[in-house]
């Protein structure tokens, strides 16, 4: 113990050096000698599975069980608390009904979760405010886990303790109290008892045709592995509720690890060293997902709801979600979106989350015509922009929620078929709803409209306005292509380059010049060449044939050097060249002699 932290009576945080007596008192803590509760130690032992060192972090300096996670007085308060509450369940029972003594110890457990982000390993100093005294200086424990479900370590960590103060149980159950006071106070009147039920979501506990409504958040894939990262409340659950409420804590639901049992989990484990064995894969996640919006319609009723709430950056994800859905015999019927997420998690980052209503798909549905639905979907999405355009919506959000909105318009048909009678694929709407989202958006290039330039520089522009410099994931990169009715594989080389994480827009200058070359390409190459002087950029104009007052090509000029930062090279290159202007305008009328082919192509590999 390096330093201790007190509240002093003007409500100001004092640190000074810990007291002999304090010392020892947290030198003499050892949860080895408590006794067992409910036939498990008092800390616990259960191991972090090895592949999980990249969820739970101090597994890879060697802390391999979950009691390790705290350090001895941690852990003997913890053991205590666990303990007092399964005692006090056994002394509740004697008093009031088995319910009403249930109820309140899982009221009374509800805090150890929030005691244990506070209180471990990791936990590091939260300070807020700033130097100046314009905003409130105050610093607290922070939490252990970062980005939502990662459990990080540090040996240097701020640690909670036993009596009052932020993070102590005093603090963290007087709030929970509070929070229930409210509740209570607003919803007493009119409230009706429910009951909760753990079941898999491949096997609903209901008869056929007998639930009005369904709600589901499904876990989205790799984003958050909900069950690693929620084991080391299980396994201080198990002690503290392991006689109150067994069906959760006493066994039941435990794995052969004495953890919680991840058979069914819906998710796809892909973070961490590899497993052998591993079961959590996106065959399996999609497979998973399939049953259970099958196993939702059998129990829902001919006139039912199911409401899924759904958030992901990748397209892919949305397509195999959508096709889930619509495999399993529902269609779409509304779909708004919502801001509720505002953390990173790693795999992707979103501010939005979209709610899709869904039926049961009704007998007797029209047979759509392609052009027809085509131009519903166009028109209804446009529509909806205007909207989200208002709430502030982000186009990456819009892009993300034009998916329900299009398929609303597709579920009102049993097939939609082309003039030689194909089916139109899922994949289709999606591609032509993103192509109503930029299009919606209007974006202009020096009063041109984006429509008015070619497929590729399009592409550019718009990849630009929603990602920058930002790495673009494969199938994210493949939707966007498609929106111009491009191939990813031929934009790869000419305006995108590879990377290990997906696709970056390409700001280099090209290894040749035709008059095939796009515009967006033409740029860079002028960028390129603007060190060998204005003739050299002529030269590049002169080989690609495009006329040297061409609107189109200034317009592209200005819009790359207004969005590159102004120290950026190509940025720099494209501010002298519109500052020479005139002098490129006539190298290429010939006013100026052209810089030869041999000189163009050294100036190219120069650059």
């Amino acid at each position: 113990m390096l330093a201790v932290a007190e509240t002093s009576a003007t409500n100001q945080k004092i640190f000074r050096a810990p007291r002999p007596d304090e010392i020892d008192a947290a030198m003499s803590a050892d949860p080895a000698g408590l006794p067992e509760i409910n036939g498990l130690s008092a800390v616990p032992t259960e191991l972090i599975d090895p592949g999980n060192s990249n969820t739970i972090q101090a597994r890879v300096y060697g802390y391999t069980t979950y009691g390790s996670l705290m350090n001895p007085r941690q852990a003997e308060m913890f053991a205590t608390t666990a303990k007092t509450i399964d005692q006090v369940y056994n002394e509740l029972c004697l008093v009031v009904s088995e319910e009403y003594a249930r109820a309140l110890t899982s009221y009374a457990a509800g805090n150890l979760p929030r005691q244990l982000r506070r209180a471990t390993r990791g936990a590091n100093l939260l300070s807020h405010g700033n130097a100046q005294g314009t905003a409130q200086n105050r610093c607290q424990t922070g939490d252990v886990f970062s980005s939502q479900s990662v459990i990080k370590h540090q040996f240097d960590y701020i640690e909670a303790g036993p009596a009052a103060g932020p993070g102590t149980w005093f603090s963290v159950s007087k709030s929970l109290v509070n929070a229930l006071k409210k509740v209570m106070q607003e919803n007493y009147k009119g409230a009706r008892p429910a009951r909760f039920r753990r079941a898999s979501a491949v096997s609903l506990p209901y008869r056929d045709k007998t639930v009005d409504a369904l709600i589901c958040d499904p876990p989205y894939y790799d984003m958050i592995t909900y069950a690693d990262s929620s084991d080391i409340f299980h396994a201080w659950f198990k002690r503290a509720l392991g006689s109150s409420v067994p069906d959760l804590f006493g066994g039941a639901a435990d794995g052969s690890d004495g953890l919680q049992d991840k058979t069914d989990e819906i998710i796809v484990k892909s973070k961490g060293r590899r497993i052998e064995g591993e079961h959590r894969t996106h065959d399996f996640y999609e497979a998973m997902l399939a049953r259970s919006f099958s196993e939702a319609r059998r129990v829902l009723k001919s006139d039912g709801h199911l409401t899924v709430i759904f958030g992901h950056s990748d397209p892919d994800a949305w397509k195999r979600l959508l096709a889930a859905l619509t495999n399993s015999g529902f269609v779409v019927t509304s779909s708004w979106p919502s801001r509720t997420e505002t953390a990173v998690t790693g795999a992707a980052t979103i501010n939005v989350t979209v709610t899709i209503g869904c039926q049961v798909a009704p007998q007797n549905r029209p047979v759509g015509i392609a052009a027809q639905v085509d131009a519903e979907v166009v028109s209804d999405v446009k529509a909806r922009c205007r909207g989200w355009d208002i709430d502030g919506l982000a186009l990456q959000d819009q892009l993300m929620a034009s998916y329900g909105a299009a398929l609303q318009i597709v579920g009102r048909y049993e097939k939609v078929l082309t003039p030689n009678g194909e089916t139109v694929s899922l994949e289709h709407y999606m591609t032509l709803a993103r192509r109503a989202v930029r299009d919606a958006v209007a974006l202009r290039l020096n009063e041109l409209p984006l429509e008015t330039f070619d497929p590729p520089t399009r592409m550019a522009v718009f990849w630009h306005e929603l990602y920058g410099r930002s790495d673009v994931p494969k199938g994210e990169a493949r939707f966007f292509a498609q929106s111009d009715g491009l191939r990813l594989e031929d934009m790869k080389g000419p305006i995108l380059t590879e990377t290990k994480a997906g696709f970056r827009l390409r700001h280099d200058p090209p290894l040749s010049v035709t008059p095939s070359t796009n515009t967006y390409e033409l740029v860079r190459a002028m960028a390129g060449a603007w060190p060998s002087g204005s003739a050299a950029v002529g030269a590049i104009l002169a080989a690609a044939e495009v006329p040297a007052a061409d609107a189109h090509l200034w317009a592209v000029v200005d819009w790359v050097a207004a969005k590159l930062p102004t120290p950026d090279p190509v940025a720099i290159s494209l501010a002298a060249i519109k500052r020479n202007t005139s002098a490129i305008q006539a190298s290429v009328s010939g006013a100026l002699p052209p810089a030869s082919p041999e000189q163009l192509t050294l100036d190219m590999e120069n650059a």
